[in-house]
């Protein structure tokens, strides 16, 4: 993600992606996500990307 990595002295209240997603919503500012198992990984998001639309961003 572009951009500056979050503060580790002030951290962000939700998720520390948020201001730097573009995907990012209320819910990614104000809640961190709590890690949830998908098939062999563990994502953290309030928007999860399905694992073939996480690989077509990566090629980008």
């Amino acid at each position: 993600i572009a951009g500056s990595p979050p503060s580790l002295l002030r951290p962000h209240p939700g998720c520390a992606f948020a201001p730097r997603c573009p995907r990012a919503v209320d819910d990614c500012r104000s809640r961190r996500p709590e890690p949830v198992r998908d098939g062999e990984r563990l994502v953290a998001c309030h928007l999860p990307l399905a694992p073939a639309d996480a690989s077509a961003g990566a090629a980008r």
